[in-house]
C-alpha cells in the first residue's frame, strides 16, 4: 500500500514539473489577443456599446493608418510623422534626396475603434497617389473590427512609370456603408455590398513626398541667379535621369 502511493505521488510530481507549451498568438483558442492590429481605443467601449451602430459611428471610428515601408526608408528616403493620441499617423512627409529609388513602398491598416456587433459596415479604400489610384482594397468591419489584421502594401512611385514629379500627395479615399440590425457580416460582400447609410467621410493618413532635385540639393553659389518663380504645373524629374551623377565641367 505504501509502496502503491509512493508511485502515484512521483506521477503527480512528473505532470506537475512538466513545461507548459509557451502562448502563442496564432492560437485561436489563445485567452491573450494578439494587440498588433487592435486599436487601444476600443477598450473604451463597453460590450453594450459596441452592439449598435449608425453611419456616424462608422466615419468617427475607422482610420486608414499609413506609414512608409520600414524597407524604403535609407539614406536619401526620410519621414516625419504626426500622431494623435491614439497612435494614429495624421499625417507624414518624406523627403527623398537623390538618386531617386525605383520604389517607394507604403504600408496602410485599417484601423478600427470598436465593433459593430449589430450592425456590421463595409469599406472600400482607394489609396490615390495625387489624381491616379495606385491601389484598392475593402473589407467588412463587424463583430471582430478592432482587430480586422486588414493591410495593404503600394508602390508609391508605380503610377508615374518613370516620370516623378517634384512633389505629389497620397490619401485615402473611400466608401463605408452601415446595415441593418441583424444583417448575417459573413454573407456581405465587401467588394460589392451597398447599402442606403452611406459615408466618403473616411479618416486617414496624408503622406507628402517631396523628391529634392539634384540642383535643388546642391549649395547654392553667391553668384547664382535668383531661382524663377514656380510654374503651376509641378516639374517632372525622371528616375533614370536623377540616378546618373551630374556631368563633370
Amino acid at each position: 500500500m505504501i509502496r502503491t502511493l509512493s508511485v502515484v505521488m512521483a506521477a503527480l510530481v512528473i505532470c506537475s514539473c512538466k513545461p507548459q507549451k509557451p502562448w502563442s498568438p496564432y492560437e485561436s483558442n489563445s485567452l491573450i489577443p494578439n494587440e498588433k492590429h487592435v486599436d487601444s481605443h476600443a477598450s473604451s467601449f463597453t460590450a453594450n456599446e459596441q452592439m449598435k451602430a449608425d453611419i456616424g459611428d462608422v466615419e468617427a471610428q475607422v482610420f486608414i493608418n499609413g506609414q512608409i515601408s520600414p524597407e524604403s526608408l535609407t539614406a536619401t528616403v526620410s519621414a516625419q510623422d504626426t500622431t494623435d493620441a491614439r497612435d494614429r499617423r495624421l499625417r507624414s512627409i518624406v523627403t527623398v534626396m537623390p538618386p531617386i529609388p525605383e520604389s517607394i513602398w507604403a504600408e496602410f491598416e485599417i484601423k478600427c475603434g470598436r465593433n459593430f456587433v449589430e450592425n456590421p459596415a463595409v469599406v472600400r479604400i482607394s489609396i490615390m497617389v495625387d489624381d491616379k489610384q495606385a491601389g484598392a482594397f475593402s473589407t467588412v468591419l463587424g463583430s471582430k473590427a478592432a482587430r480586422n489584421g486588414v493591410r495593404a502594401r503600394i508602390d508609391l512611385l508605380k503610377p508615374f512609370a518613370g516620370q516623378v514629379p517634384e512633389t505629389f500627395l497620397v490619401k485615402a479615399v473611400g466608401d463605408m456603408y452601415v446595415f441593418e440590425k441583424g444583417t448575417d457580416e459573413n454573407k456581405l460582400n465587401p467588394e460589392t455590398a451597398t447599402s442606403p447609410e452611406h459615408s466618403q467621410a473616411l479618416q486617414g493618413t496624408t503622406i507628402r513626398v517631396n523628391i529634392a532635385s539634384q540642383v535643388a540639393s546642391a549649395e547654392a553659389s553667391p553668384a547664382d541667379p535668383a531661382p524663377a518663380p514656380a510654374e503651376a504645373t509641378p516639374a517632372v524629374v525622371p528616375v533614370e535621369a536623377a540616378q546618373q551623377p551630374p556631368a563633370s565641367e
